[in-house]
């Protein structure tokens, strides 16, 4: 993406400092090589990339991908990844649309990533973490026989869960580097769907995660929390049945259970990787 060559916090920005600091902005010489070490402009102002004769000129058209309507012969509309094209003009405008989305987002992850290290830093020995969501349900076509015509849905859960935290150190010169370490547990699980509502979705998540309180009431004995990271999904993890069970099963197993929930479009991780390894299998 265009906009991750542009904005990148682990580069300085040359020759301009503030209080002796250089703040860390724009990627531009990504873009447009050593072009900008003669250029004033590049040293004067962060803004300057959207107006950079190297990048722009009213000759060159620019291509550049967002997320787009596209409408199913079923008559549904999904949002996928599409390719755009234009001058300069429609190029800027796009990269300033999708710039103010990236601002908000990136500031979404930054502090969900700070919650989710605050957590790892307090796990003890009786406490699960656990990150979970629903890969993409991938519709198993049937052939075509007068006995089964119809189509299948599968409905994809994936589990990361985190536990048994252990201490270790390493030796670097003569100072102890201490880091922690956690036993990490991969679960997929392929149910089959009656078809791409999500009204069943609730329903296995609950069934699965009970599932897995009770294989680790057995493996570990004296765990008494669970923390779990899911995205906002509303038919997944954000609905009253869900909560409903939350409470139950709170009482019935005895645990502490802290649900939280990612910002829009900012939950990704080995949660999601490992459904695309289930779909591989399925296919």
């Amino acid at each position: 993406m265009l906009l991750k060559h542009l904005l990148c916090e682990r580069i300085d920005f040359p020759s301009h400092s503030v209080s002796g600091k250089q703040p860390k902005v724009f990627r531009k010489e990504c873009c447009v090589g050593n072009a900008c070490q003669g250029c004033s402009e590049f040293h004067a102002s962060a803004s300057c990339v959207l107006n950079c004769p190297t990048l722009f000129n009213a000759k060159h058209r620019y291509a550049w991908k967002e997320y787009g309507n596209v409408l199913l012969d079923n008559g549904n509309a999904i949002r996928e990844i599409k390719t755009f094209s234009g001058g300069k003009a429609e190029f800027k405008e796009a990269f300033s649309r999708g710039f103010n989305k990236y601002k908000e987002h990136y500031f979404k992850f930054k502090w969900l990533n700070l919650c989710r290290r605050a957590d790892f830093a307090g796990m003890t020995s009786d406490t699960l973490f656990i990150q979970t969501d629903y890969s993409a349900q991938p519709v198993l076509d049937s052939q075509d026989k007068l006995n089964c015509v119809g189509h299948g849905v599968c409905v994809l859960s994936c589990w990361v869960v985190l536990h048994s935290p252990r201490q270790e150190f390493y030796l670097v010169g003569s100072e102890k580097i201490w880091y922690t370490f956690f036993e990490c547990d991969h679960i997929r699980v392929v149910s089959p769907s009656t078809g791409k509502q999500k009204d069943q979705d609730w329903y296995l998540h609950c069934v699965i995660f009970e599932e897995l309180i009770k294989k680790y009431k057995i493996l570990l004995p004296t765990f008494s929390k669970i923390i779990v990271w899911t995205d906002g999904a509303p038919n997944q993890y954000k609905c009253r049945q869900v909560f409903f069970w939350l409470t139950k099963i709170k009482s019935e197993f005895n645990i502490a259970i802290v649900h939280r929930f990612g910002a829009t479009a900012q939950f990704k991780g080995v949660h999601d990787k490992i459904g695309q390894v289930a779909k591989w299998i399925v296919k």
